[in-house]
């Protein structure tokens, strides 16, 4: 360490190791996350005396912080020794580099104070990165690397899976700080989709719900929603749909599912009268009989009723001939339940053709 005596002012010129080791540390505290007991802030972790284990502090001391040589606050602890300020430079007064205040001839025997951060604690598929800053200039352990290439007092490890650990984090005079770091968020398993189920799959006039599970918390997919636990869904669909469903877990893994609802029948059920075919008697004329032809609006596997003495001509066409006048009512029902109601009047058999044509065949919906 070099001296300045005519500026009055004292800083370390970090050129050997052996010349920092030397000059011992006075640099005090910061305020600590205490990760191996699940902290988030507040709890302070103090090294012991003599390179110890390190224990629980109080509240921060305003005494204890870095601080250059013209009193001003460091954030940080630069290669050479040099103050560095929040926004990661070299502080500078007057054009002069300011360096970390130190007490010449001080032996160093207090362990550094340390703290860790992580780049992400909530659930995730990507990596995290642990940061460990001192409040002294500190040693790299194996599998760590300097924060930056400004500061001698930050170190950082990058974890691609789970692990819980201790660091042991060492000033440059040999002083001991133990910290624990505990990485438990990381996930990168995709979510497993089973037990698919519908409320019904025979044709149903009513809406039709679909259920699903999953292995592990996931987010709510969009038009669903949980169905008593973030690993249980259901959605209600009132029309046939079909398409493949997509879950995302917490850490953002994603897992997908199709899902096809085609049993829904909610389409009325119409007829109409396509035509008719008039018969007459050669020997005086008169009409003999009808053949109606009407079609409906649904395939007649679909139909259960309404029809009987019909003749079906194709999968929507009906026929039937009439040799007596009639005013009956046709109720045509399908699978699911759907009805339609039809007065169908035939008049004018045995009357010659102007009564017949006065009064043709009708099919009115009820």
């Amino acid at each position: 360490m070099s001296e300045n005596s005519g500026s009055g002012k004292h800083w370390l010129v970090y050129i050997p190791l052996f010349a920092l080791i030397l000059t011992g540390s006075a640099f005090g505290t910061y305020r600590i996350i205490d990760n191996s007991r699940g902290g988030s802030e507040g709890e302070v972790v103090e090294g012991g005396q003599d390179g110890g284990d390190g224990g629980s502090g109080g509240e921060e001391d305003d005494s204890e912080i870095i601080l250059g040589t013209d009193g001003r606050e460091c954030a940080g602890i630069g290669v050479n020794g040099e103050c560095i300020d929040e926004s990661g430079e070299v502080a500078r007064k007057d054009g002069e580099i300011i360096y970390v205040e130190r007490a010449a001839g001080e032996q160093d025997n207090r362990a550094p104070v340390v703290y860790a951060t992580y780049s992400t604690t909530e659930p995730t598929n990507g990596d995290v990165v642990v940061v460990i800053r001192a409040n002294e200039a500190i040693g790299v352990p194996v599998g760590w690397e300097y924060a930056s290439g400004v500061l001698v007092n930050e170190i950082k490890k990058v974890y691609k899976e789970n692990r819980s650990e201790v660091v042991e984090v060492a000033d440059l005079a040999g002083n001991i700080t133990e910290v624990r770091i505990v990485v438990n968020n990381i996930d990168r398993a995709a979510p497993v989709v089973s037990n698919l189920r519908y409320s019904t799959t025979a044709p149903t006039k009513q809406d039709v719900v679909v259920s699903f599970e999953t292995n592990k918390d996931v987010q709510t997919p969009d038009g669903w929603e949980q169905d008593g636990s973030a690993r249980k869904f259901k959605r209600t669909f009132a029309a046939n749909w079909s398409g493949r469903v997509t879950v995302r877990d917490m850490a953002g893994n994603t897992a997908s599912v199709n899902v096809a609802v085609g049993n829904i029948d909610k389409a009325p059920l119409t007829a109409r009268m396509l035509d008719e075919t008039a018969s007459f008697n050669p020997s005086n004329g008169n009409l003999s009989s009808v053949t109606i032809r009407i079609e409906v609006s649904k395939p007649a596997d679909s139909l259960t009723s309404g029809l009987s003495g019909w003749t079906r001509l194709s999968e929507t066409t009906w026929s039937k001939v009439f040799t007596a006048n009639v005013n009956e009512t046709i109720v045509l029902t399908d699978k699911v339940g759907n009805t339609a109601s039809y007065t169908l009047r035939v008049m004018g058999i045995g009357e010659h053709a102007g009564i017949y044509n006065a009064n043709k065949p009708t099919l009115t919906q009820q």
